[in-house]
């Protein structure tokens, strides 16, 4: 993916926050939906007992009007406890083309039942699911290198039926946005921007970068 910088939208729109800020949603929106965009994945942080844990995950879907991110994980992860025992959590994206690092902080919950956590099974890819099949739950220590799914998908993604014995383990995580912190990297000088949701109010400022 390639983008010009001179006419893109993050660019001509540098000087007025809201739209700055309407265009970080538009960017995300379009994360989600496009394989190969750089905010595709994003580094999702939580923090641990003993600290703080960050791994990549896929943007899977955004949802600007409730402020909320989606993402899917295996329900028997250590990250489902870090979310329930303390849900805040940041997810940091970078841009390389329009060199552009967004910051998003807010409030998670895990979801595994519900209308929701359906339709988000429902339209998951069935090469995904396969992370799901997995007898062993993530961190599990192995004797070698383990896939974690049976050896007959190695080559094929499980049907619809034969997936169905992972839907049990699929669980997604919904982030609601508090926070924006976009940083905007130029050879005539760094810009950094932040918005601030306050009683369902939004307010930005210029911040030293």
């Amino acid at each position: 993916m390639t983008d010009n910088i001179d006419t893109h939208p993050f660019t001509t729109r540098i000087g007025d926050l809201d739209q700055l800020r309407d265009q970080c949603w538009t960017e995300l929106e379009a994360g989600s939906q496009t394989p190969d965009h750089p905010w595709k994945l994003g580094a999702f942080g939580t923090v641990a007992d003993d600290g703080p844990r960050v791994r990549m995950l896929v943007v899977r879907n955004v949802d600007r009007d409730a402020g909320q991110l989606v993402f899917y994980t295996d329900v028997r992860s250590s990250k489902v406890d870090q979310i329930a025992k303390s849900p805040a959590t940041s997810i940091l994206l970078w841009h390389p083309q329009l060199r552009m690092q967004l910051t998003v902080s807010g409030q998670s919950h895990v979801l595994s039942s519900g209308e929701i956590w359906e339709r988000e099974w429902k339209e998951s890819a069935l090469t995904s699911r396969r992370a799901y099949l997995g007898e062993d739950a993530p961190g599990t220590v192995a004797d070698g290198p383990n896939v974690n799914f049976p050896s007959q998908f190695t080559d094929r993604p499980p049907t619809g039926a034969e997936s169905l014995s992972g839907q049990k383990n699929f669980a997604v995580i919904q982030t609601t946005v508090t926070q924006m912190d976009l940083l905007i990297l130029q050879q005539s000088g760094n810009i950094r921007a932040q918005w601030t949701l306050t009683n369902r109010q939004w307010s930005g400022n210029w911040i030293a970068p």
